[in-house]
This record gives structure tokens, sequence and C-alpha cells, in this order.
């Protein structure tokens, strides 16, 4: 349930600086009907969440990977390129 309100929170708080920034730079936002202001932010919203999402997943994945590496967890294995990289190293 904790990650649920966190989820929530996030959203809100994108969403608010969204609308906030639309809000203030388009005059014509304004005049705009509800429905559409929450379309047009909720589709903003969306492409955001969209990237932050796989940026997130991208710097969890090397984060756990150095973690692992540095740690010796879960049995890490040097990729190919590592083990030439390091063989080359040991060689100069």
């Amino acid at each position: 349930m904790r990650h649920n309100k966190q989820e929530i929170s996030l959203g809100l708080i994108i969403w608010d600086t969204v609308y906030d920034k639309i809000d203030k730079e388009c005059s014509e936002f304004d005049d705009s009907s509800d429905l559409k202001k929450e379309k047009i932010v909720g589709d903003i919203v969306n492409e955001i969440a969209l990237t932050l999402h796989e940026k997130l997943q991208d710097e969890l994945a090397d984060a756990i990977k150095n973690l692992k590496q540095e740690e010796y967890w879960e049995e890490y294995q040097l990729s190919e390129e590592e083990k030439r990289f390091t063989y080359l190293e040991g060689q100069q």
C-alpha cells in the first residue's frame, strides 16, 4: 500500500508542475474547458512518466550491476568486453 501512496504523490507533483507551467506559458489554456485541460495535462504527464520510468529502469539496472560487482553478490560475471579490458589492463 505504501508504494501506491508514493506513486500517487509523485503523479500529483508531476501533474501540478505540468499544469502550472502550461498555465503560465499558454494564455489560451485558461480559456479551455476543464475536460480539455485534463486531456492536455494528462497526455503530457503520461509522456513524462514513461520517460522517467525508462530512465529509472536503466539507471537502476546499472546501479544493481555495480552493486553486485562491488559486493561480489549473486555470482557476478564479467562481460566479454569487461574480461578483454581487464586482461589488456593487466598487460600494460
